[in-house]
């Protein structure tokens, strides 16, 4: 079922350590006051992502700064991990799956973005490199639908449930 996504998601500024990057978090701006003649920081929504080359100090935006749709999901590979045999990402989450007894590997220069779609209750699935470069829309799907990263097999999986029926759709990364 699908369940409310929030904004924190998406830590505020993040380190991808291996390519020298930050990743910082744009909120969006609303506005407020009597008459709406202020504007502020909606610091629970981020509609794009800043990402920073610490080395040639170049700043590049993952999507164009026009567009406003929320972001509610980045991931990325960050190291693996030889104790557990699992590749770490820049945080936990549950759309992670098969990531145990991983084969040692260097970590995918991919990005993976989840945001909203430019239709109520769709969402769109992204991937580009960690410099936010060759990026590409992978699919659009219904809030509802279920999506998953399979490390091990360098797979994303999308589940569509209908009446007495499953639609499964799989793509390969990596």
């Amino acid at each position: 079922m699908y369940k409310d996504y929030r904004y924190n998601s998406i830590p505020e500024i993040g380190l991808e350590p291996n390519h020298n990057l930050m990743y910082i978090a744009m909120n969006p701006s609303v506005d407020k006051g009597l008459m709406r003649s202020k504007k502020a920081v909606d610091k629970h929504s981020i509609i794009n992502i800043g990402i920073y080359n610490v080395a040639t100090e170049e700043l590049t935006y993952l999507f164009d700064k026009n567009e406003a749709q929320k972001i509610h999901h980045l991931l990325y590979e960050v190291h693996y991990d030889e104790d557990k045999g699992c590749i770490r990402f820049n945080m936990e989450n549950g759309h992670l799956i098969n990531n145990s007894g991983v084969a040692k590997r260097t970590t995918v220069n991919q990005l993976f973005i989840i945001r909203e779609g430019k239709k109520a209750e769709e969402f769109e699935f992204w991937m580009s490199t960690k410099e936010g470069k060759e990026k590409q829309l992978i699919k659009r799907f219904f809030k509802k639908d279920l999506w998953r990263i399979d490390v091990r097999h360098q797979k994303i999986i999308f589940v569509e449930k209908h009446p007495n029926e499953l639609k499964v759709e799989t793509y390969k990364w990596g």
